[in-house]
């Protein structure tokens, strides 16, 4: 009798001990050498098991308990001898019940090794308590199915961090999602591991669908590895990297972005990363163009204006002196404009103006550089052009001008003709004032000599 009491026990504490993951204590065989009778190693084993912070305890295949440790009984707020040879039925609420009771038929029934379930429980003192249940068979020495033993671990404060987390990662994948920046997580070998959906929306693409990838399989291979030069600079010196940079996106338009790249050291034997924030400023860039386009042009005729037409020409005469290329330079001034304006008026003026600085763009190169310099006064800067081309593309310009048909604003037509003079810098051999300075004395002269010609 004594042997089978302690088979029992030794089956209980063997399956309890499996159920707590190994718990760590000597070998019942071991103690009931020293042990006078099953009751005190019965009593031992409970001590024992009392001081866990799990719930355990054991059904006969009815489903009655036959024992509960302290944490058990807590549950129930009953004492052992009120719990031994009861159903859940009759100690916990019936929805309860009725799940302990599917898990038991799982395992009397089904032979199931090991059922695991979440419980939902109101204690005995009216506190909200969530439990990890592991039901698992109890069997003797021999193996036979006695019974079963559960455990009971109180996850309430694992549950509570789980749905913080949860709550944490929710609310930071809304910001992430919405905010107007696309924020990515990449590694050392340019392959995404987090993308919000902005950022996915910019390859056409949802972000699971990018998860894994690297960047030259989701965009061309100069793309890939402009942007991969700031990832490596950011891996080789440990420190935030920024860069204006450019993206064609699937509509073909050129979008452009400043990004900043940072670090992210996740600790030790871990993957490095880095976590890239590109601001689109697309719209930024494109009215900054325009504001750099408007600074540089005249807003009557859209020509450039004096200073961008300086500007150029002492690249160009750089640019000669290195190429060892000729110059052109055609000064233009309107003959007798101020009349039109005290005739006609300003509004006329204008349109007079308008229509020589379209004759001007008509009738010269694509690569010729024409400026309006004031009031009436236009230049013409044509790099690679020797004498002859400039005298001839004055010419053209002058008769043009000549041809051209204006009307006042009361329908009366009148004509403007124009003086041009020409200057022509071989080779890039003098400054800007001394270039200007020649055709600016040509375009006297060619006043001097009755106007509507040019002078070199």
């Amino acid at each position: 009798m004594l042997a089978l009491s302690i088979n029992r026990i030794n089956a209980t504490f063997a399956s309890v001990r499996q159920a707590l993951g190994g718990f760590e204590m000597t070998s019942i065989n071991c103690f009931v050498e020293g042990t006078q009778s099953a009751a005190a190693l019965a009593g031992h084993l409970s001590e024992v098991l009392d001081t866990v912070e799990v719930a355990v305890y054991t059904k006969d295949l009815s489903g009655r308990y036959t024992w509960a440790n302290r944490m058990a009984l807590a549950v129930t707020g009953s004492a052992l001898e009120d719990v031994i040879g009861k159903t859940d039925f009759q100690l916990l609420p019936p929805d309860l019940a009725k799940r302990f009771g599917e898990v038991d038929l799982q395992i009397v029934a089904q032979q199931t090794e090991r059922v695991c379930i979440e419980n939902h429980v109101v204690m005995a003192d009216g506190t909200h308590r969530v439990f990890e249940n592991i039901t698992k068979p109890l069997r003797d020495a021999s193996g036979q199915l006695i019974g079963m033993v559960g455990t009971a671990a109180d996850i309430t404060v694992r549950k509570r961090l789980e749905e913080e987390l949860r709550r944490q990662r929710l609310l930071l994948n809304t910001i992430l999602d919405h905010v107007d920046a696309h924020i990515y997580m990449r590694d050392a070998e340019h392959r995404f591991h987090y993308v919000n959906r902005t950022s996915a929306a910019l390859f056409g693409k949802m972000p699971d669908d990018i998860i894994g990838k690297c960047d030259s399989e989701l965009m061309d291979a100069e793309t890939a590895e402009r942007i991969q030069s700031l990832d490596r600079e950011v891996f080789r010196t440990g420190e935030a990297q920024c860069a204006q940079d450019t993206f064609v996106n699937e509509d073909g338009r050129t979008r452009y972005f400043w990004t900043v790249k940072v670090p992210f050291d996740q600790g030790t034997n871990l993957t490095p990363m880095l976590i890239g924030i590109s601001t689109d400023i697309t719209e930024l860039h494109e009215a900054h163009e325009k504001m750099r386009i408007l600074s540089l042009t005249d807003p009557l005729t859209s020509l450039r204006n004096r200073r961008d037409f300086d500007e150029q020409m002492g690249r160009e005469l750089s640019r000669a002196r290195r190429l060892h290329t000729p110059t052109a330079l055609l000064l233009i001034d309107l003959d007798h404009f101020k009349s039109v304006n005290d005739r006609f008026g300003h509004l006329v003026g204008d349109q007079v103006l308008v229509k020589v600085a379209e004759l001007i763009h008509f009738l010269t190169r694509r690569e010729d550089i024409a400026g309006r310099l004031g009031g009436e006064e236009f230049g013409v800067l044509m790099p690679g052009v020797d004498r002859a081309s400039a005298i001839s593309t004055a010419e053209r310009l002058r008769i043009a001008a000549a041809e051209a048909q204006h009307v006042s604003l009361e329908g009366e037509p009148l004509r403007v003709t124009m003086s041009i003079g020409v200057a022509v810098c071989q080779a890039g051999n003098m400054t800007s004032r001394e270039f200007f300075s020649q055709a600016d004395r040509a375009l006297y002269q060619a006043k001097d000599a009755g106007r509507n010609c040019f002078k070199d």
